[in-house]
């Protein structure tokens, strides 16, 4: 029995189903039969479906109950970028529970002005001296339990709290651009920039305004933004990045490589410069076809004009690598991790620069145990 229950949401109530492999395969065909493509009018109209499928032997469960378990089923297909039929599984359950902890913990957070931020060296890899950080937003631990980027920024991004977060990472690097007085003219901190930010109008007038009021030039300010809302949404986000880059704001392509981004469409961006992903950097010594491809990357940016940094860099080895290929700019746990904003830094000496004022000297620079870090960066906000 098939029944419409709203908008483009569909049910379909099958009985004798005896097992989750021949739930699925009744899924399939159904979905192969429902996006066959067809004409109207010279036109060829192809459907797009993600199905959700929930089972159940209790006859004591709820319409409701089912509705709601397909319906995860269904958001968790929909998120996948392989799958279109998914099955109901409690860690569905489990993974909304959390969710919704981390959107309350986040709403109190917020609140209560206690997002942290942290800040990673970008060091010039010929002299080793330090020509800026790159800010990440970090969640209070409480209680020794912290939450990760890779879990809060999701969270951020679906409940539209994204731009809260953003507005206080960008008012505390001001803040800190401010305060460095002339020291500032050496460098500069980079802020990543979430794609819903980019969709909307109206980005640019705000962070310029925020600029002028704390009387920071926007030179020192680099914005890090990725493909997605440059290909989704070209005209908007180019407007904005237009907008920003006449107020000599930089902009840099985040997690290149990555991506599917061509060079015909590449030397049409608004950006002045490229960050090499790490998942390339890490295999730089060991696999060739990495070596190749970072080789490739650091040509093509040179080759349009671009500015270049690696990200990633934990080996002195790296270093010369990179140099080797012309690529003269890095960041990574070599040069020191995500760290409070230090007192006092040199520009020379970055394993310094990134260490609290408080931490001691011997483990300036020194990269933590593989466990413990954090790969996920901010990881666009």
């Amino acid at each position: 029995m098939a029944g419409r229950i709203g908008g483009d949401e569909f049910v379909v109530l099958a009985i004798d189903i005896d097992s989750k492999e021949e739930a699925i395969q009744w899924a399939e065909r159904l979905h192969t039969g429902l996006t066959t493509p067809w004409h109207d009018e010279g036109k060829t109209i192809t459907p797009r479906l993600s199905m959700g499928i929930a089972l159940t032997a209790d006859p004591e469960i709820s319409v409701d109950e089912l509705l709601r378990r397909s319906d995860l089923a269904m958001y968790s297909a929909k998120a996948s970028p392989t799958a279109s039929v998914a099955l109901f599984d409690p860690q569905l359950d489990e993974q909304v529970k959390r969710e919704s902890l981390i959107r309350c913990r986040l709403q109190t957070v917020l609140e209560a002005d206690q997002l942290c931020v942290d800040y990673q060296p970008i060091v010039d890899l010929v002299n080793g001296s330090m020509i800026g950080f790159e800010a990440l937003a970090r969640f209070p631990a409480e209680e020794g339990v912290s939450i990760l980027p890779s879990e809060f920024i999701p969270v951020a991004e679906n409940t539209g709290l994204i731009y809260r977060v953003s507005d206080k990472v960008l008012n505390r690097c001001l803040e800190k651009l401010s305060g460095l007085g002339a020291g500032r003219q050496a460098m500069s901190i980079s802020i990543n920039v979430s794609p819903l930010q980019l969709s909307q109008e109206g980005l640019a007038t705000k962070i310029i305004k925020m600029a002028e009021k704390l009387h920071v030039p926007l030179s020192y300010l680099v914005l890090e933004v990725t493909e997605s809302p440059l290909i989704d949404r070209p005209q908007n986000a180019m407007r904005e990045l237009a907008l920003l880059r006449d107020c000599g704001c930089r902009v840099y392509l985040d997690d290149f490589g990555t991506g599917y981004s061509s060079m015909s469409w590449l030397a049409q961006l608004p950006i002045d410069g490229i960050k090499i992903d790490r998942s390339f950097v890490t295999g730089l010594l060991t696999d060739p076809r990495s070596s190749l491809l970072v080789a490739t990357m650091v040509r093509l940016a040179r080759d349009l004009e671009l500015d270049v940094i690696a990200e990633g860099v934990e080996e002195e080895a790296q270093v010369d690598a990179l140099l080797a290929m012309g690529c003269t700019k890095g960041q990574g746990y070599l040069f020191g991790p995500p760290a409070p904003f230090p007192e006092r830094f040199s520009f020379s000496n970055p394993r310094c620069a990134a260490v609290p004022a408080s931490s001691t000297s011997s483990s300036a620079g020194r990269p933590p145990p593989a466990r413990a870090r954090d790969s996920t960066k901010s990881d666009h906000s």
